[in-house]
Formats: structure tokens, C-alpha cells, sequence
């Protein structure tokens, strides 16, 4: 099991491919104390800490949370080790790069920037400063000591014949990773448009693996779900209490609603 843990479900950016757009939830931001509270029940409840996988990203951009710094501060101090987040690079500035190499626990660090082709980037995300993301992937790169640093490349509609090979050119030298995925559009969530079709990936992310805490801290069984359709409950119920564990059990047992619906579409 691992943990991804939403900040913030504000971005800059509208990716045509991201779910954000088309849910209901309330925007928002999560509290330090219910992050707090969080940390302390998987550290004292779940088994793999201190090397539990938390991810401090959800459908938003995490570098606009203004309790990111306290949160992976706090992190630290329970000793945490394996957090990671992934961030559209817009706000990597020299200043926020290095207080996030200051971070123990801080292990890797994803952008997002999905292409290295300027053109299908500001087509697939509106907003974006392909240029900016681009000088500021570089400084991460070149002010790394100990962490991963991953560049994401999204496969879509619009650039089915790109290669990891040309990422890695466009970022020449330094210790990076780039990976490669694919547009998903989830059922009924994220139309069918230039970028997505149903064709491209199933699912492995459903609740029988991780759990995804939504900025209010309800616990969901979807990385995607932006509706708030399968909730398992919150964190000041007790993320190891009988009453979410069970739900908990019960999503893993028989897929969750939407993961049905998603799988099916998939086929």
C-alpha cells in the first residue's frame, strides 16, 4: 500500500488530458494539522515505515500548498523516507530548489512536462511556459545531490511517435530519469478529445494498491476520482479504524464503482 497524499487541488495549468477540469469537488487546500495527523497514524500503523511510499500529489500542483515546506519539515522529523511529488515545474525556482534538497526525506521529485516538443506541450496544456519549465528542469538537474529526479513524457493523440530518446536530449547531461505514460481518460470523467482515447491504458493504481487522500482529507480509492464517488472516509475517523479499514477490505475484494466503470471502458 502506499499513499497519495493531495496538498492542494489548485493548478495553473488545464491539460487536456487531466480530470481535474471535469469533477465537482470543492477547491481547496488540507490543513497541517490534518497532515500531521496523517503522518502519525501510517507511522504508527503501517509496517513498511519508515520506507512507506507517500506521494504529496493528488489533482493539483503541489508547490502551490503553503504547507509543503512544514509538511516534508514534519516528515523529516518522523523519519520518513521514501516522499516524492510531482510538480508541472512552473514554480521551481533557485530558491524553492534548494530548500527541496534540504529535505531527508524528500527522495524523488517528477516533472511533469510530458513532451520535449514546445509546440504539443502548449497544446496539451494551456497556460504553460514551456521555456520556463525547461530552464527550471535544468537547475533541478544541476542542484541535485542525492535525489531522483524523473522527467514524465505523456504519450498521447498528438505525439504517438515520441521517443524517451528525444527527452533525454533536450536535457542533455545530469542525473535524470525520464518515464514514459499514457493518456488515460477514465470513464465518464475525461472526454475523448485529440489527446485521449479509451483505447490507451487500463488502471493499476485502484485501492487493492494505494490510497489517495483528497486536500479535506477524505480517503478515496482512485488516484482520478475527481467526484468524490468512492470514499472509504477521513482521516479524523481513523485512516486504520474498523469502520475505513472495512471499506477499505471491501474495495479491495470487489473494485470500487468507478473502477468498474473505468476498467470496462478500458476494454
Amino acid at each position: 500500500m502506499w499513499y497519495s497524499v493531495e496538498l492542494s487541488n489548485y493548478c495553473q495549468l488545464k491539460c487536456i488530458f487531466c480530470p481535474k477540469q471535469y469533477g465537482h469537488r470543492e477547491k481547496g487546500r488540507m490543513n497541517l494539522d490534518t497532515f500531521t495527523s496523517l503522518a502519525e497514524q501510517i507511522k504508527a500503523h503501517d509496517s513498511q515505515f519508515p520506507n512507506v511510499r507517500i506521494a504529496l500529489h493528488g489533482i493539483g500542483e503541489p508547490l502551490l500548498s503553503p504547507i509543503l515546506f512544514d509538511a516534508l519539515a514534519y516528515l523529516d522529523k518522523l523519519g520518513f523516507k521514501t516522499i516524492d511529488f510531482s510538480t508541472n515545474g512552473i514554480l521551481l525556482t533557485d530558491e524553492t530548489i534548494k530548500k527541496l534538497m534540504s529535505f531527508k526525506c524528500l527522495s524523488l521529485i517528477k516533472v511533469s512536462l510530458n513532451s520535449s516538443r514546445k509546440n504539443i506541450v502548449e497544446e496539451m496544456s494551456q497556460a504553460t511556459d514551456f521555456d520556463l519549465v525547461v530552464a527550471n528542469t535544468k537547475n533541478l538537474i544541476k542542484a541535485n545531490t542525492n535525489k531522483r529526479i524523473m522527467i514524465q513524457l505523456m504519450s498521447t493523440l498528438l505525439n504517438q511517435d515520441e521517443m524517451i530518446e528525444d527527452m533525454y536530449n533536450l536535457f542533455q547531461g545530469g542525473n535524470f530519469e525520464v518515464v514514459k505514460t499514457y493518456a488515460h481518460r477514465v470513464k465518464s470523467l475525461v472526454p475523448v478529445n485529440k489527446a485521449t482515447n479509451k483505447e490507451f491504458r487500463d488502471c493499476i493504481y485502484y485501492a487493492q494498491y494505494s490510497l489517495f487522500i483528497h486536500w479535506d482529507g477524505s480517503i478515496a480509492g482512485c488516484c482520478f476520482d475527481n467526484t468524490d464517488r468512492q470514499l472509504c472516509g477521513k482521516v479524523s475517523d481513523g485512516i486504520f479504524s474498523a469502520t475505513v479499514q472495512a471499506k477499505i477490505k471491501e474495495y479491495q475484494k470487489n473494485n470500487p464503482p468507478l473502477c468498474i466503470e473505468c476498467l470496462e471502458s478500458c476494454k
